[in-house]
């Protein structure tokens, strides 16, 4: 009789710690694969991090460039119309053009209009 017993405890141990290591094994293999996951996560996490950082460097720089270009144009705008460059004949050296500019000057004051 103690022979049975000890050859069903026997089995009944052997099962119960067959049942521990499939558990054991299970739960290792769900954290190794967790942390290949978080480690995979970081590195593309980083890559990401990465590009946005070069997208902004170069969007930067066209930002950059773009405002270098159009202080150089206004300042060829400017430079080619600055207000000490008159536009105007000069009454000694060409009368003629500047009594037309004054007469059509005049005209467009009387009439609130340009010609």
């Amino acid at each position: 009789m103690w022979t049975g017993t000890f050859f069903v405890l026997s089995v009944m141990a052997c099962i119960a710690c067959s049942a521990v290591s499939l558990y054991a094994v299970r739960l290792a293999t769900r954290a190794s694969e967790s942390v290949r996951r978080r480690l995979s996560s970081c590195e593309s996490r980083v890559e990401l991090l990465e590009d946005s950082h070069r997208e902004g460097l170069t969007l930067m720089a066209d930002l950059a460039n773009r405002l270098k270009m159009t202080r150089v144009r206004n300042a060829n705008a400017h430079s080619a119309q600055s207000p000490d460059v008159s536009t105007d004949p000069d009454p000694y050296k060409d009368p003629e053009a500047w009594r037309k500019m004054m007469g059509r000057r005049m005209a467009e004051a009387k009439m609130g209009t340009k010609l």
